[in-house]
């Protein structure tokens, strides 16, 4: 079980360059990625993701990856082949003109094509480096989530332990309400002493009253419930949905349970129930 809150970063440097990269998710209903890379790598935003995707199911995500540039050197490259015809079509045109004129080098140096000046540093090794520094920080990033996912699955054991308990005395006081339920149908027949009785009547409201205190289901379903969160919360990730989808059951359950029953003290645990499944629905929502 992993949170969707996590952070990493990673740099390195070397005597032309400093590089950063850095990753950062928050909670989100789906994979919300957000790139920023320098424009030399614009096109490899492409791979980011596959790298975000393959490590990241659920959040949205915001990548940084930079590069400063300490010490720029140059390449100077000329086109021979081009050299070489300036150079015979000025000898032509110096036969021509009967000129003794020399093309020196700086001359033809100028001229359109024959020098191109190219930045010396690779760019494939120093996006290797790049790439490379984002990866480390998106497993620090995942290494966090997966921190915070295992101390949220503690703090869930221990809510789902409040549960059973409170849930166990719910039990026990409505198995202990069914006598009083018999002695409260037993006034109403008494204050009907000396009345026409309709039998068909008595069973009627018998039922209703049967029906409305009966929990035993709702109970047998919530702790199912219980079981089925523990179990989602074993997966490594990918279970946030499911968690949530099982805590509204649980809530649906005890509403019933409250609908059902009128005793103060099953009340309360119903009340303290819904308090801690609130809280734990809030946490849910930062699970991936």
């Amino acid at each position: 079980m992993q949170s969707m809150t996590g952070y990493g970063s990673a740099e390195k440097s070397t005597p032309r360059y400093a590089i950063f990269a850095a990753a950062r998710s928050v909670n989100n209903r789906f994979l919300d990625i957000h790139i920023h890379l320098p424009p030399i790598f614009a096109d490899r935003e492409p791979e980011i993701r596959d790298v975000i995707a393959s490590g990241i199911a659920r959040g949205k995500v915001e990548a940084a990856l930079e590069v400063r540039r300490r010490d720029q050197t140059y390449a100077v490259r000329i086109d021979h082949a081009l050299a070489k015809a300036y150079i015979s079509a000025y000898t032509a045109l110096a036969k021509i003109l009967a000129s003794d004129l020399p093309l020196s080098p700086s001359a033809l140096m100028r001229m359109d094509g024959v020098c191109t000046i190219e930045k010396a540093d690779p760019e494939e090794a120093l996006w290797r480096d790049l790439k490379a520094c984002f990866e480390h920080a998106l497993r620090d990033c995942v290494r966090l989530r997966a921190r915070d996912g295992e101390a949220a699955r503690r703090d869930f054991e221990k809510q789902l332990k409040l549960l059973e308990a409170r849930s166990k005395r719910i039990r026990t006081r409505a198995a202990g309400r069914v006598p009083e339920y018999a002695k409260e149908l037993a006034r109403r027949l008494e204050s009907m002493i000396g009345k026409t009785v309709d039998t068909q009547l008595i069973v009627t409201e018998a039922a209703i009253l049967a029906s409305r205190s009966d929990i035993h289901e709702e109970l047998e379903r919530f702790a199912s419930h219980i079981a089925l969160f523990r179990e989602e919360m074993k997966k490594t990730a990918g279970c946030g949905r499911t968690l949530d989808f099982i805590a509204q059951e649980m809530n649906r359950e005890i509403n019933t349970i409250g609908s059902k029953q009128t005793d103060s003290l099953i009340s309360r645990e119903v009340i303290a129930i819904k308090t801690i499944l609130e809280q734990i629905r809030e946490q849910v929502r930062n699970i991936e």
